[in-house]
C-alpha cells in the first residue's frame, strides 16, 4: 500500500478460508505466571490494529480497527458473519490446497 500499487484482496468464488487461533499453556512450562499477560497483550486492541495494518488479518477484539477505511472494508471487519458459513469456510481439508499454495508462491515471487 505504501508504494500505491493497485492490489485487491482475493475473494475466491469458493469462499475464503477462515481459521480460529488459540493459546495453550503446556504442562510443566517454566513461566506459567506470564501466560495471562501474554494473552492479554495479544487480545489488546493495539495488537489487533497492528495485525490488521501489517498482515491484513482480522482480530477478535472488536475495538481493533486498521488505519485505512479501505482495508476495513476489504477485510469486512464490520460484519461478524464474514468469517462464518456460508460466507467463509473454517479451515479444513481443501483438495486443491497444493495448487493454491503453488499459485501463491508464484505471486510472491513476481
Amino acid at each position: 500500500m505504501k508504494k500505491k500499487l493497485k492490489v485487491v484482496y482475493m475473494r475466491p468464488r469458493e469462499k475464503p478460508v477462515a481459521w480460529v487461533g488459540m493459546f495453550m499453556l503446556l504442562k510443566g512450562t517454566k513461566r506459567p505466571h506470564l501466560a495471562h499477560a501474554y494473552v492479554n497483550a495479544w487480545s489488546a486492541a493495539r495488537s489487533g490494529k497492528w495485525l490488521e495494518d501489517n498482515y491484513g488479518y482480522g482480530h477478535a477484539n472488536t475495538l481493533a480497527r486498521p488505519s485505512s477505511s479501505d482495508l476495513l472494508k476489504a477485510l469486512r471487519l464490520t460484519d461478524p458473519r464474514a468469517v462464518t458459513e456460508p460466507n467463509a469456510h473454517l479451515d479444513r481439508d481443501i483438495p486443491r490446497r497444493a495448487l493454491y499454495a503453488r499459485m501463491w508462491e508464484e505471486v510472491k515471487a513476481s
